[in-house]
């Protein structure tokens, strides 16, 4: 996990592109506001909303949720495949297959 202090600076770098987003789409020439105005939008922007911080609060919850039933997939897949390579289950399997042949074509 990243540290607090580059944890806070990511933060903020993303506050201040969403505020120039934010201004260019509503059409705000940025360069024309004042320090204060500036800082005082960012601080806004920062703040944010209490139901934006939820929704992304729970879209990262369910994203680590999404992501480790993706990995214990995976390792029920490399289990179920490691068991066919050793033989186990294969095996048989291939052994009735060559039966059913056989007796399909009239050998036994």
């Amino acid at each position: 996990m990243l540290p607090e202090s580059l944890m806070a600076e990511a933060e903020r770098q993303a506050a201040a592109e969403l505020l120039v987003k934010l201004a260019e789409e509503e059409g705000v020439d940025i360069n024309a506001l004042s320090d204060e105005e500036i800082a005082e939008l960012l601080a806004a922007v920062e703040g944010g909303d209490d139901e934006f911080t939820e929704k992304v609060a729970e879209a990262d919850y369910l994203g680590r949720v999404m992501a480790h039933a993706y990995v214990d997939e995976l390792g029920q897949i490399g289990e179920a495949i490691e068991k066919t390579a050793s033989g186990g289950d294969f095996e048989e399997m291939v052994e009735q297959r060559a039966l059913e042949l056989l007796e399909e074509s009239g050998w036994i």
